[in-house]
């Protein structure tokens, strides 16, 4: 939940968000903004809400952030760990060690984090809905100098606090 929504607001926020970057000089290009870490895709999103990066309650929300990523990297990313023993060989080698999430998994713990981190999306929703509609007060100029991606910065600023819980607008792209 927590990557879409950093990349749905990359989309919304950021022209080119999908599209590689020129780098100076002519070299290769760099990847696209939604191929950095999801911690610094994360940074970027709060930066362009004028969301503060370095705060206390930032840091809490980094520490959830950083507990579910490696949850996920767990399962998306596993890594291998082989010990080849013979049956007639005695063997010095630790056992395999346990997976992390396989000891430290608690329900309540999984509940609480999930909902945190909702939480924590809607207030980015929020934020990227109040900076669309304001941009949006501002006039037609100001909307194509910033985000000039978006067909209709309103109704973007519209679905956007819904995102997370309505499907109606799931399939449709609004922006170009």
């Amino acid at each position: 939940m927590f990557e879409g929504v950093i990349h749905h607001l990359g989309e919304k926020l950021f022209p080119g968000w999908n599209e590689p970057r020129q780098r100076e000089g002519g070299r290769r290009p760099q990847p696209a903004l939604f191929r950095e870490p999801l911690d610094d895709r994360d940074k970027m999103v709060r930066a362009r809400l004028g969301l503060d990066n370095g705060g206390e309650e930032y840091q809490a929300t980094r520490a959830l952030i950083r507990r579910l990523v490696d949850f996920r990297d767990s399962f998306a990313h596993p890594k291998e760990h082989r010990q080849d023993v013979a049956d007639e060989v005695v063997s010095e080698l630790e056992p395999l060690p346990e997976i992390a999430w396989e000891v430290d998994l608690q329900a309540e713990q999984v509940r609480t984090d999930f909902e945190q981190i909702e939480n924590y999306c809607r207030k980015l929703l929020d934020a990227a809905s109040g900076l669309l509609s304001s941009t949006y007060a501002k006039g037609w100029n100001e909307w194509q100098k910033e985000f000039p991606h978006l067909r209709n910065v309103k109704i973007e600023a519209a679905y956007l606090p819904g995102f997370l819980h309505t499907t109606s607008h799931s399939s449709l792209d609004y922006s170009r």
